[in-house]
């Protein structure tokens, strides 16, 4: 009828935008554990070629060198030379400089060194902390000295007595413990792998492969002692 018009509905009941959102909160719970694991395992992934990356550049630093690894021990490197981080001292105060660490020529990426994982947690390296640490890895201290030798000496990469699949060189260590870019795996008590991998962490080898290995399984070889990451221990010959 003239002056009549049909008029539509203008919105929703209650009751329909209660289902709907009910509904969204239903998908939500599912999914945002699903994007949060994908997010982890990239980030898995990311630590896992940064460990290839620097394993091998360890290996060209080495040709380059006479077979010679970049400093690792700060106790016995020689004064004022940065180590293969870019720390000069042990000293809390002082900081290291990536782009000055004897690795740097061959990795020219900070972002490298880094998992993506510990991007902004703090190291206890100072008083207070320290929030924007530029590291995540340390080299296996073995590696760079031969004490079965009296005076100890420096070690060649390729010269050692175990199988260099199962010689650890580099670990994603505890943003806890973690001061100085070297793991000395014979005192694990000022040294812990992290555990931020599916309550693991991530390891390079020497022959250049990285993998994944649990943080208890690895406390308890420090603890056994068995040799495993000791490139003076000849496991095969047990």
């Amino acid at each position: 009828m003239e002056g009549r018009f049909w008029r539509g509905r203008a919105g929703f009941t209650l009751i329909e935008l209660l289902v709907v959102i009910a509904i969204i909160a239903i998908l939500a719970a599912i999914l945002f554990p699903v994007f949060a694991q994908a997010r982890a395992r990239a980030r898995s992934t990311k630590c896992l070629s940064n460990l290839r990356q620097l394993s091998l550049a360890f290996r060209q630093y080495a040709e380059d060198h006479n077979g010679y690894l970049p400093f690792i021990d700060l106790a016995r490197k020689p004064s004022g030379t940065p180590a293969w981080t870019g720390l000069t001292s042990a000293t809390s105060g002082v900081l290291p400089v990536l782009r000055s660490g004897g690795l740097f020529a061959y990795v020219r990426s900070e972002e490298v060194y880094l998992c993506p994982s510990d991007k902004d947690k703090l190291v206890p390296r100072t008083a207070g902390g320290v929030k924007n640490w530029p590291f995540s890895y340390s080299a296996n201290v073995s590696m760079e000295w031969n004490d079965t030798y009296n005076p100890p000496v420096r070690r060649r990469f390729e010269v050692m007595a175990n199988d260099p699949t199962r010689v650890m060189l580099l670990i994603h260590e505890n943003r806890d413990s973690i001061n100085d870019g070297n793991y000395n795996w014979k005192t694990g008590s000022t040294n812990n792998p992290s555990p931020i991998h599916y309550e693991g962490t991530n390891l390079a080898y020497v022959d250049g492969h990285a993998g994944y290995r649990r943080a208890k399984d690895i406390t308890m070889e420090i603890v056994r002692a068995t040799g495993e990451w000791d490139p003076d221990s000849n496991l095969g010959a047990r």
